[in-house]
């Protein structure tokens, strides 16, 4: 399924703010909201310190977090072998290390991926 790269219009819910990516010794770690069964698979805004990201795997048996791992690779435009879940295997917040990409690198490509295309 096709991410919706497409930024919700509600006031303080567009992608401006990446606080979600903080430094690691081995990449950057990415803050996630997931909102497991969504309706449609994407970024749905920002909250304070996570990306909030939907997906339409149920939570069970891991099929949310491979959903997740699937939609932040196609979204920073990398490899799924690079991320890893380090926190948060049963909770709806999240923290996933990605190796091989600076905390700017990943705050650029974020911002990016989720502007609005003309």
């Amino acid at each position: 399924m096709k991410a919706d790269r497409s930024s919700p219009q509600k006031e303080g819910f567009g992608p401006a703010e990446p606080a979600c990516f903080t430094p690691h010794a081995e990449g950057v770690v990415f803050a996630v909201r997931a909102q497991p069964g969504a309706r449609k698979t994407g970024f749905q805004g920002m909250l304070a310190d996570a990306a909030k990201l939907g997906v339409g795997a149920p939570p069970e048996d891991g099929k949310a977090n491979e959903a997740l791992i699937t939609l932040i690779a196609e979204l920073l435009g990398i490899r799924k072998s690079q991320i890893e879940l380090i926190q948060g295997k049963s909770s709806r917040h999240k923290r996933f290390l990605i190796r091989g990409l600076s905390c700017a690198q990943a705050r650029a490509t974020w911002l990016k991926t989720l502007a609005p295309k003309d």
